[in-house]
């Protein structure tokens, strides 16, 4: 009896090990990249690169974005008003068509 149920689980073990094995690959994959990480300058934070441009430059970017993104707001919504204005003026034109009906 005891040989039937080895039998009857030798595949779930089999599955048990394979996933054993991916979760210890998985675990050397990230002490590499954690050793990449923390051990050398592999990962540069993006306030590095800015020491390299120069603060005028980084002044005039800045309003640049600042103007662009109200442009950009300003266009959608009056765009958006627009849609809203011209279907409620059709609709009301049509509710008046049929009421002369």
């Amino acid at each position: 009896m005891l040989f039937l149920f080895y039998i009857y689980t030798l595949p779930y073990i089999v599955e048990y090990e394979e996933i054993t094995n991916y979760s210890q690959k998985a675990y050397l994959i990230n002490s590499v990249v954690d050793n990449l990480y923390f051990s050398s300058n592999f990962w540069h934070s993006p306030l590095e690169y800015l020491k390299d441009i120069p603060p005028i430059l980084l002044f005039f970017l800045t309003i640049l974005a600042s103007l662009l993104n109200f442009l950009t707001t300003v266009y959608t919504l009056s765009f958006i008003l627009t849609i809203i204005v011209n279907t409620t003026r059709c609709f009301i034109k049509k509710i008046i068509k049929y009421k002369k009906i």
